[in-house]
């Protein structure tokens, strides 16, 4: 429920800051970005965040309960342990950064795929018109 309820709140602000927008913005922004955007972001939203979160919830009661236990029956687990979480922090944080440019990356990508899309659904009459329908099929 909460998904639905973030996905119609994201999709009402990002309309509302396209519908806003001067001019400038649509002449200097291809279409299949702004479309990709939209696409994106409510995909991401359907399919990932409730998964997401009950997994994090989950994964943090389970390592809660095993690092008590261990702590319980070893305590010297606490000193080393702390410095593999800092190894494995250090590890987050490079896997972060990689994540976001590939993200970036596989949107620009499909930013043009969408923008040809658009572009040819606005020309479809006029391939059409000129039999130039064998010229799309790559």
């Amino acid at each position: 429920m909460g998904s639905l309820e973030a996905s119609c709140s994201l999709h009402t602000n990002l309309l509302d800051q396209i519908l806003h927008a001067k001019l400038r913005f649509f002449n200097t922004t291809p279409l299949g970005r702004i479309v990709n955007r939209f696409l994106s972001d409510m995909e991401t939203i359907d399919q990932n965040v409730t998964p997401s979160a009950s997994y994090l919830l989950y994964s943090v009661i389970t390592t809660s309960y095993a690092i008590m236990l261990v702590s319980y029956v070893m305590p010297l687990f606490l000193i080393s342990g702390f410095f593999i979480a800092l190894i494995f922090w250090g590890i987050d944080i490079y896997y972060l950064h990689i994540s976001h440019t590939l993200k970036r990356l596989n949107s620009t990508s499909c930013s043009l795929i969408y923008m040809y899309f658009a572009e040819t659904i606005i020309g479809v009459s006029i391939i059409c018109t000129f039999g130039a329908q064998a010229m799309l099929y790559l």
